[in-house]
């Protein structure tokens, strides 16, 4: 008994003319489809009609269209939806065969939040006009999503003074490893002067930022700042104490749809 064996890759088939015939009528993109047709995306705060000068622009409409479908598929990155646009049979069926840049799909979503907003609006009220929403109760919960900002660019009123203590005492220790390696021949293993230099260079550079941190926090009197994201706070989460934020989210009883969401730093 033999394993099951694929076609020849050279055979030649004949595939169907009409690519509307390889997305099935319960296709999930019909759906977005039909639902993104039936907006006024002027209405929306979207750009609705096209440039009259330069190079023609994507339709917003096939721009939502994507970015709808990668939120149902947890597809977030740009560049993968670029990729699924060129080799997805959903998507060129979706987009009619536009393959939008990354760079494009990018700033779309940059340039129209409150737009977007506008659509998940539009959404829960078709889902209400279709009776898919209960009146009789919500459930609100929260979740903590941990934002683009790295620990260490985190700080608090309680420990930047530990810190700081830490520093100079790492500074003085290799300040007295440079003397050392100025006096006796370093050993196999051993950091360099050129290492030591680097460290103390890198430690210099904390300790001014930890500094600028605390006169930040002693002028606004915040408890804490973070500052490559300064609307986050630093919030428990299952993995300690982390840069996020605090999305709260409402969801109907019958059918378990979000029908209203907040993001607050609280």
């Amino acid at each position: 008994m033999g394993y099951i064996q694929g076609s020849d890759r050279r055979q030649v088939i004949m595939f169907p003319d009409c690519l509307d015939d390889y997305v099935n009528l319960n296709n999930e993109v019909r759906i977005i489809d039909a639902f993104v047709d039936s907006l006024d995306m002027g209405m929306l705060g979207f750009k609705a009609e096209p440039a009259k000068e330069g190079r023609p622009g994507y339709d917003p409409r096939d721009m939502l269209k994507l970015y709808i479908y990668g939120y149902l598929n947890q597809t977030r990155s740009s560049r993968r939806l670029q990729k699924e646009a060129s080799r997805n049979i959903e998507v060129m069926w979706l987009l009619k065969k536009v393959v939008p840049d990354f760079r494009c799909i990018a700033d779309f979503r940059k340039n129209n939040p409150k737009a977007l907003k506008e659509v998940f609006k539009s959404f829960i009220v078709l889902c209400n006009k279709a009776g898919l929403l209960s009146h009789d109760s919500v459930v609100i919960d929260g979740s903590k999503f941990r934002v683009v900002n790295a620990d260490n660019k985190s700080y608090t009123s309680g420990n930047v003074g530990k810190v700081l203590k830490d520093i100079d005492e790492k500074i003085e220790h290799y300040m007295k490893e440079m003397d050392e390696r100025d006096k006796t021949e370093g050993k196999p293993g051993e950091l360099s002067k050129e290492d030591i230099a680097n460290v103390l260079e890198y430690l210099s550079r904390r300790k001014e930022q930890l500094f600028r941190a605390k006169e930040q926090m002693e002028k606004t009197g915040e408890t804490h700042i973070c500052t490559t994201d300064p609307e986050c706070r630093l919030m428990k989460t299952r993995d300690g104490i982390r840069p996020s934020f605090n999305v709260q989210t409402a969801v109907e009883s019958k059918n378990h749809i979000i029908v209203h969401y907040d993001v607050t730093n609280d």
